[in-house]
């Protein structure tokens, strides 16, 4: 509409190369791709069965597509110097680049804090502290771009768009919590981390499953009156939920059939 035609094909381009950087990551180990939606200020890659990947492959996906940034800068460094819209397009890759590392969800700063966080808390309050702490980006973000700098149109609406993803995110988070139970259950993998959990018999079933955590397999321990009476994995825990359909059921009761 602005007549804007190269910079914005600069900038799409750059986009598509971000988004090909977690694509072949991706493919490297062996994701299944849901779908791929490019955006006027961004790209959105959605997998099938990648919520509970070793923390190595999915640090690698996310950083994939920031590394192609560098290599962009790198390149055109190298052979593009005499350009005319060369600072054009590194101003663009820098601002990409800058931007993609910001710690909210769902940039590719937010996936790295919240895998970082997952390897310390359960799947569902690593989702709720990264959630909380892009609220907060967002505020700052939004008070320092309306009080500080010229209202810029364009990150403003970026900054919406990330603000309602983070809102939609916040109100299915119950529902992201049991998809990643499932693609526990149905991969059947056992990671090489294994906790040990300790749990009253009489807590319920989905109370016991929302400890667990991503990239780590948990080895659950019944207690009745300070006495062990028995020992079960999350994939048992897992299957009397969504094969029994029991969530409120007492642990135990996983014992007793």
């Amino acid at each position: 509409m602005t007549g804007q035609f190269l910079p914005f094909f600069i900038l799409f381009s750059l986009i598509i190369l971000h988004e090909a950087g977690h694509a072949a990551a991706a493919r490297l180990f062996g994701w299944k791709f849901r779908s791929v939606t490019l955006l006027p200020f961004g790209g959105k890659l959605e997998f099938e069965e990648c919520l509970d990947r070793p923390f190595r492959e999915e640090l690698i996906v996310t950083l994939a597509g920031p590394f192609q940034h560098l290599v962009m800068g790198m390149i055109a460094f190298l052979f593009l110097k005499e350009w005319i819209y060369y600072p054009l397009l590194m101003h663009l890759n820098i601002q990409l680049l800058l931007f993609n590392l910001l710690p909210l969800w769902p940039l590719d700063g937010g996936r790295c804090i919240f895998l970082l966080f997952g390897k310390f808390l359960p799947f569902l309050s690593a989702m709720e502290q990264v959630l909380l702490i892009s609220a907060m980006g967002l505020a700052v973000s939004f008070f320092v771009m309306t009080v500080w700098f010229t209202f810029n149109l364009q990150f403003m609406f970026v900054l919406s768009y990330v603000a309602l993803s983070c809102y939609v995110q916040w109100k299915t988070r119950f529902i992201l919590q049991e998809q990643f139970w499932l693609e526990r259950w149905k991969m059947k993998k056992q990671h090489d981390d294994v906790i040990t959990l300790t749990v009253n018999s009489h807590d319920a079933l989905y109370e016991v499953l929302k400890k667990i955590k991503k990239g780590s397999s948990i080895i659950i321990v019944i207690k009745q009156q300070e006495k062990t009476v028995g020992v079960l994995t999350d994939q048992l825990a897992l299957q009397g939920f969504f094969k029994k359909g029991w969530r409120q059921k007492p642990v135990i009761t996983l014992l007793q059939n």
